[in-house]
Parts: C-alpha cells; sequence; structure tokens
C-alpha cells in the first residue's frame, strides 16, 4: 500500500501511525537478511545454553521458557531413570555414577548429578536429601526426601517422575495457549492499525485534492 500512498501525499504529510508503519516496514524490507540472521542466532544460542550454560545466570533462565521447559523435562527423566535403575538393583550411588556417564555433553545435567554423588560421598541423612541440588522443583523434592525414609521407594519417585510429566505436558499446553492467543491479539493489532492507517490517509488524500481542486477554482 505504501508506494501507492507516496505517490499521492508524502510521507512527512501522513498521519503519525502511518508513519510508524512506513517507517517500520521499510526497516524490515531493508534488512530481512540481517533479521534472520539476528533470530537464527538467537534461537542457536537458546538451545546451546539449555546444555552448557550453568551457574547463576541459569537459575534466572530456568524460570522462562524454553529453560523452564528443558529443565522439567529432565527433572522427570532423572527420576523415570533412577527408579528403573534402583529396582533393576542397582544402589543409588551406582545409578547416579551410570547416569553422569550417560548425560554425554549435557554439562549441565551432568553438574547436578555430580553435586548429588558429592553429598552422598559425605554421608549422613537420608540419601533424598542428597538429591536435593536443584533439579527438581521444591515440592518434589521435599516428596522425594520424605518417601526416602519410607519403603518401596523406587516405585514412589518412579510414580511422581510420571506425575511431574503429565502436569509439564499440562503447563506447556497452557502457555501454548496463551501464546496463541498473544500472537491473534497482534495480528488483530496490526490489522486495525493498517486499516485505521488507510482510511486516515483516504481522508486526507482527499482532504488534500478538495483543497487543491478549491484552490485551482479561486485561481480560475
Amino acid at each position: 500500500m505504501s508506494p501507492t500512498y507516496m505517490s499521492l501525499l508524502p510521507v512527512a504529510e501522513w498521519p503519525w501511525m502511518g508513519q510508524w508503519l512506513q517507517a517500520a516496514s521499510t526497516t524490515l524490507v531493508k534488512h530481512w537478511i540481517s533479521f534472520g540472521i539476528f533470530l537464527g542466532i538467537l534461537a542457536w544460542g537458546a538451545q546451546w545454553s539449555m546444555t552448557k550454560v550453568t551457574g547463576p545466570v541459569r537459575r534466572v533462565l530456568d524460570r522462562v521458557p524454553p529453560w523452564s521447559i528443558f529443565k522439567t523435562f529432565h527433572a522427570c527423566s532423572f527420576l523415570i531413570t533412577l527408579a528403573s535403575l534402583m529396582k533393576s538393583g542397582v544402589p543409588v550411588f551406582d545409578a547416579l555414577k551410570r547416569m553422569e556417564a550417560l548425560s554425554g555433553k549435557n554439562i549441565w545435567l551432568r553438574s547436578y548429578i555430580q553435586t548429588m554423588l558429592l553429598n552422598l560421598r559425605k554421608g549422613g541423612r537420608n540419601f533424598g536429601q542428597h538429591l536435593d541440588v536443584g533439579l527438581l522443583d521444591k515440592s518434589t523434592a521435599l516428596d522425594v526426601i520424605d518417601y526416602s525414609e519410607l519403603g518401596r521407594f523406587e516405585e514412589a519417585i518412579y510414580k511422581m517422575g510420571e506425575q511431574l510429566l503429565r502436569k509439564s505436558l499440562v503447563d506447556i499446553k497452557k502457555g501454548m495457549a496463551v501464546a496463541k492467543n498473544i500472537m491473534i491479539a497482534f495480528i488483530g493489532l496490526s490489522v486495525g492499525a493498517i486499516y485505521y492507517t488507510s482510511v486516515e490517509l483516504n481522508s486526507t488524500v482527499a482532504s488534500q485534492a478538495s483543497s487543491h481542486q478549491s484552490r485551482v477554482i479561486n485561481n480560475r
């Protein structure tokens, strides 16, 4: 739409919203490759950070998607895997050692498992407390501590892992619904802004044409 209106009226005389939309669209058309590269780097950086970044920075990132989803998924997998190994007769320390080896290049997950192993080596307390290093949310960690003092611990944490997985799926669906509604609202606002701008421009062009015609008639 912009080239048509620009041929009828200078951009400087457009309504403020029209000028803003024109500037935004021109920037996007001129630099769309740069925007694409930036988004690609951003996506790669997010994916890379999920398995590599640890420490205070990661604790902040784990509060927001996609890091929060990644953490919940691995917490579920951790509980289910640990329970399966212990059901097979593997002691908790040996089970964690195997999981550490299986974590591979996932530095983030391995750091949690290594802290658990360090706690177990120190001894004392029930081993449920040794597992409370930040990988599990507080509610789940407290349940693990309680169940570690009771019998059939393996079955309990396996069920906890399944329950946590189901809960995470519900949370993800809710998050996607919110994101969907935000996108719909954004599209609606964009269409509304374009429609409003076109009406304002048509009115301005018509007013300019009427004024020009009046001046021509007066000159005659």
